[in-house]
């Protein structure tokens, strides 16, 4: 992966992030003011990241860039 790729990737990756959080959010507020909200908030980021990483693994290509794959794959997790 290039320089430029990466760049592509830490800002789309960081858009995902903020979309993920605000998901799980909006998805948690019908559980305002109960107990429950930070499990479901932390449920509802665990199942997106867990989908998205599916997705790289299935997408990305391997062996030479197999050690850019798990990169990616870290990012995508963090």
């Amino acid at each position: 992966m290039d320089d430029r790729q990466q760049h592509e990737l830490d800002e789309a990756q960081a858009a995902w992030l903020e979309y993920r959080d605000r998901h799980s959010s909006f998805v948690a507020g019908e559980y305002e003011g109960g107990s429950i909200l930070p499990l479901i908030q932390a449920l509802g980021s665990t199942i997106l990241t867990n989908e998205r990483t599916a997705s790289w693994r299935q997408s990305t290509p391997t062996g030479k860039a197999g050690a850019d794959k798990k990169a990616v794959q870290h990012r995508v997790i963090h």
